[in-house]
């Protein structure tokens, strides 16, 4: 106070770490507090202060961070209460580079807040996956230099990247159509309605008496079937109109793909390599044994129907439709990223259908219907799984007190892991969606430019 004058003046604030108080401005927000405070927590920023940091406001007599108050208030808490919580209303990698700033460690974060982090981290894994495992990675964008590189490329988006044009997408469905069709005309094969009668020839005739008198079970109503009858002739060419579509569209694809060598490590690719062979092999050996080429033995039919089996494979060709419908790729990430769940859930399965599967084989010792203990186990895997064939039941009490524990046991142990997987798979479905809108407000067009401008600039 200037007592001459009648004027008072302001003491300028002096926050000099030898001080007892300290001042700091967070993003023009002020806080107080006490170098004993800041030592509690020693080799962080705030404990370093000190007058020639370059922190040191000389003129105002504080400190000047340009961070984010908010979070700071909970950081100084920290020093004051030695318990780090976190805001709900920040996002978690803004709090963590906070805390790298004012060398907080995240070891000090209290359990009670670690989900944010853990949150975070998770939500950043699935967008990571989604990125990776959805990209175009496929794409080659440089400047082609020939007219063949352009028909490549142009085609090879074309048949893989369904949301590449309007084209693409038509042909997509038709490619749906394809698979549907082949699928029904696989599957209505095997209704008798659908079938004929075999025009045999003399060789023919000779293979098939031999056939019938090889086969032990004649009262087997599907290998008469098969042995009298073969499908009708309009599914049997439209069957065969699929499979050159499958061929044509494979051999395209194959040619026109930009890096052979990640050709053959795609699943799908091997799924149509192998069913458009087995395809062909079985039409070759139907011609043979219409022909007469091909004698008929038991053993070329066991062959015949191993591959026939096998021909279901084709129904894979339905996971092609994830390039054009991203739901059903989000559905397979979120299954795969579930592989821990899914483990833990088959385990806990077997382990209880073997312990109640030994438990009901001597309940019901006098019931010859579990005879043996992997029988037991079998009535135990469909008890749990609440299918209940009714093929074997417990008649004894004890038998029965068992059954009970059993479906039970079997709710409790298939809810839990299911609802783990249901929540992966809306974590992945949810954020992709956020994904998916992002790239629509940037448009395809944007992704795609690099590769249209480069078409437009060599035409």
């Amino acid at each position: 106070m200037d007592k001459k004058n009648g004027i008072i003046k302001a003491e300028k604030y002096d926050s000099s770490p030898t001080k007892g108080k300290v001042k700091l401005n967070v993003g023009g927000t002020v806080f107080f507090t006490t170098k004993e405070t800041l030592n509690q927590h020693p080799g962080t920023l705030l404990s370093q202060l000190c007058s020639s940091s370059s922190f040191y406001d000389k003129v105002n007599g504080e400190y000047y961070f340009d961070r984010d108050p908010i979070a700071f208030a909970c950081i100084l808490n920290f020093y004051r209460t030695s318990e780090l919580h976190l805001p709900t209303n920040l996002c978690g990698n803004s709090l963590r580079r906070e805390l790298t700033f004012w060398q907080v460690d995240e070891n000090n974060v209290s359990e009670c807040c670690w989900k944010l982090l853990h949150e975070t981290d998770q939500g950043k894994a699935v967008i990571d996956t989604l990125n990776t495992k959805m990209k175009d990675d496929d794409m080659i964008t440089e400047a082609a230099e020939s007219s063949w590189k352009i028909w490549q490329k142009r085609i090879y988006l074309f048949l893989d990247k369904p949301n590449s044009s309007k084209a693409a997408k038509i042909w997509n469905y038709i490619f749906l159509l394809f698979i549907i069709a082949s699928a029904i005309i696989y599957c209505v094969e095997t209704v008798p309605e659908a079938r004929v009668l075999r025009a045999q020839n003399g060789k023919q005739r000779i293979g098939q008496t031999m056939l019938e008198r090889l086969v032990t079970d004649k009262d087997n109503i599907k290998l008469k079937m098969i042995i009298e009858s073969e499908p009708h002739p309009i599914m049997y060419y439209m069957d065969i109109v699929c499979l050159s579509v499958f061929t044509i569209e494979l051999i395209i694809h194959f040619i026109t793909y930009p890096k052979k060598a990640r050709f053959f490590r795609k699943f799908l690719n091997w799924i149509d390599i192998i069913t458009v062979s087995m395809g062909w092999v079985v039409f070759f050996m139907e011609r043979g044994f219409q022909e007469g080429i091909i004698v008929l033995s038991l053993e070329v039919y066991i062959a015949y129907l191993t591959l026939k089996s096998l021909y279901i494979l084709r129904l894979f060709r339905f996971f092609r439709l994830a390039e054009r419908f991203t739901g059903l790729k989000v559905m397979m990430l979120a299954v795969k990223s579930s592989v821990t769940e899914l483990s833990l859930l088959l385990f806990s399965i077997m382990v209880l259908a073997t312990m109640f599967g030994s438990f009901e084989f001597y309940c019901e010792f006098d019931n010859n219907h579990f005879d043996t203990i992997p029988i037991s186990i079998w009535w135990a895997l469909v008890t749990m799984t609440t299918v209940g064939y009714g093929d074997y039941y417990p008649t004894s009490y004890c038998g029965r007190g068992m059954g009970t524990m059993c479906a039970l046991s079997g709710l409790l142990i298939l809810a839990m892991p299911i609802a783990v997987i249901a929540t992966n798979f809306n974590e992945y479905y949810s954020r992709n969606q956020c994904r998916e809108k992002k790239r629509k407000t940037h448009g395809w067009a944007e992704e795609m430019g690099q590769v249209g401008i480069t078409f437009v600039k060599k035409i």
